[in-house]
């Protein structure tokens, strides 16, 4: 029993040293001049909201744009058909939002990728940050969960690989209203 034991100490051993050697691959990867700190931000920084519908989600994320004093706010709606981009327009209109509506049609209805697009087409101006808000809503209820989607999460995750480009998501909770 003891000697099967010791036939595991070198794949251990290695195992630990592997583990190691990616710590300080990070760590000198992450580490901080005093040059870094003091590079200048970049002139515009332009926030871009995801929208879908106006619904209290949207409406938490559109107001927590404005706390990031961008230069550019935009909400922007992907839809498949012009009828649905021009309802998104219609209720942005209507509700008085203080932000430009940007209408991607989609007719491939591929929303990650055409996002994915916009967005790092805008990144890629010079000087130019983004910050794409995804309003996400959070559900008490598991059964919730499989009633939605999870595009916000994916579309964060393409968005998170892209240069000049921070993706927040912003939450919303959504509790049963029969609750006390």
């Amino acid at each position: 029993m003891a000697l099967a034991g010791l036939h595991c100490v070198p794949g251990l051993v290695a195992l630990l040293v592997r583990t190691h050697r990616i710590y300080e691959q990070e760590r000198q990867q992450l580490w901080v001049t005093v040059h870094e700190l003091k590079v200048p931000i970049p002139p515009r920084h332009r926030v871009v909201v995801l929208i879908d519908h106006l619904d209290q989600a949207t409406v938490a994320a559109l107001r927590y744009a404005r706390t990031l004093r961008p230069t550019s706010t935009i909400a922007l709606h992907c839809c498949g058909g012009s009828r649905a981009g021009r309802g998104a327009a219609a209720a942005v209109g209507r509700d008085r939002i203080p932000f430009d509506l940007e209408v991607i049609e989609s007719p491939q209805r591929d929303l990650i990728g055409d996002v994915v697009r916009y967005v790092t087409r805008m990144a890629a101006e010079p000087g130019t940050e983004v910050t794409v808000l995804l309003p996400s809503r959070r559900y008490d209820k598991p059964w919730h969960l499989l009633l939605h989607d999870f595009t916000s999460w994916r579309l964060a995750r393409r968005l998170s690989h892209s240069p000049h480009v921070n993706v927040t998501i912003v939450p919303f909770r959504y509790t049963d209203a029969g609750r006390g």
